[in-house]
């Protein structure tokens, strides 16, 4: 087919026209796209542009205006029409003409209103209570405005779980944990919808597990033996030698603290491009004071161990990650209080935080709320007057999740002084 207008002026002579190159060039469905037709005649003549597609007709969407000095194609794509296309262009005086040909890739669209979004599952997470059900499913569907064809894959997959496609926008997740999985209470179900055109689009879906024996608060059942859980011995938290007040910069030793799992001491370095490393993370650039910190690492972003449980029950403290001393708090010091400088760049509430004394007693959690990239060193204190007149341990305990992980927490300038 071949559509076609008229521009310039009649002349007496005669010379053929020439058309200028026509660049490859590449269209998007719903979005109009347009290529200059520019053409010389020696003669000034008339001249008439057309094009055509072979294999497909595309005149209720594509059209040629003219203009003083050229003609302009305009086609506006529709979903059908993605694939590449070979089109020739012609400009004729009526006695002699000269063609040019381009070929036109068309592609899916981009941008918000074109990417895929997940229509299921809703929500942000399911409870899987293994005293009713051994496994959980969960349906998938996305829907693509342009697309009939969308990957869906799990980003860093729970294991042992199955994600089978259902056709083009649909899959079924199954997974049935372990009896080792089942002390996690908290798992991510990361999922990812790809149409090869926009970025990827992620959905978080949190799965609860509640174990055998337990209820979803936590509880034990009223059938199940009620005899309580020994919480185990917090780890060797280094050499007693500790007097407050003191206070402690870790420039020229690492504090003589004890430390398990990512605690790493010295100077802050982050490199993006771990596996498991969030793009969005928000590292130090350099220590509160000086050059040196405690970091659950300090050139990566921290493990994605998937220890945590409930947030805010720490049902298990042999998987934390630990950083831990001992210090002596005389009972002439008045109020004690624990003060320290954090850089906290974890993914609350997934990723959580807390201070214990002795091993069990609690005394500082964050836990709950949403993440909030860090923005500079925050002071913290901690109320000690609890253990007046006592030599405790005092612990920082880091559990993380299998989601996004991000920098990690940083600690610095740890004091026990006085308080107001």
């Amino acid at each position: 087919m071949a559509l076609a207008v008229a521009l310039g002026c009649g002349c007496s002579t005669n010379t053929r026209p020439i058309l200028q190159p026509v660049a490859d060039t590449t269209f998007f469905v719903g979005n109009e796209g347009q290529i200059d037709l520019r053409a010389f005649d020696a003669d000034g003549d008339d001249l008439t542009y057309s094009y055509s597609v072979p294999g497909i007709d595309i005149s209720d969407r594509a059209q040629l205006r003219n203009f003083v000095d050229r003609a302009i194609f305009t086609w506006t794509p529709v979903a059908a029409d993605v694939g590449s296309h070979a089109i020739d262009f012609v400009v004729s005086d009526g006695s002699d003409s000269d063609r040019e040909s381009s070929v036109i890739v068309v592609k899916s669209s981009t941008g918000p209103g074109t990417a895929p979004r997940f229509i299921q599952p809703l929500g942000g997470g399911a409870q899987l209570d293994l005293n009713e059900r051994d496994c959980i499913t969960v349906d998938v569907l996305i829907d693509d405005p342009d697309s009939t064809q969308v990957e869906i894959t799990q980003r860093q997959p729970i294991p042992g779980s199955e994600l089978r496609t259902q056709g083009g926008l649909a899959a079924i997740f199954e997974w049935c944990p372990t009896d080792e999985q089942a002390k996690v209470a908290t798992w991510a179900l990361n999922l990812v919808a790809d149409d090869k055109d926009n970025p990827p689009v992620t959905k978080l879906f949190s799965i609860i597990v509640v174990p055998k024996g337990r209820t979803p608060d936590g509880g034990i059942r009223p059938d199940m033996d009620t005899t309580p859980d020994t919480q185990p011995p917090t780890p060797d938290s280094g050499p007693v030698g500790l007097t407050a007040p003191v206070t402690i910069d870790f420039e020229s030793d690492n504090g003589g603290f004890n430390a398990k799992g990512d605690w790493e001491w010295g100077t802050p370095a982050y490199q993006s491009g771990g596996t498991d490393c969030s793009t969005s993370a928000t590292p130090p650039t350099a220590a509160h004071s000086g050059s040196k910190v405690w970091g659950t690492k300090l050139t990566t972003c921290y493990s994605a161990l998937s220890n945590n449980a409930d947030p805010c029950k720490n049902a298990d403290i042999t998987d934390d990650s630990v950083l831990a001393f001992k210090v002596t708090i005389p009972a002439s010091l008045s109020k004690p209080k624990l003060v320290y400088y954090q850089w906290a760049d974890f993914f609350l509430p997934f990723d959580w935080a807390e201070v214990r004394v002795d091993g069990n007693n609690v005394v500082e959690q964050q836990c709950s709320g949403n993440f909030t990239a860090p923005t500079g060193w925050e002071k913290r204190d901690v109320d000690l007057s609890a253990y007046s007149g006592k030599t405790v341990t005092i612990a920082f305990h880091f559990m993380s999740s299998g989601v996004v992980n991000y920098s990690g927490w940083y600690i610095d300038d740890i004091s026990v002084v006085a308080g107001n």
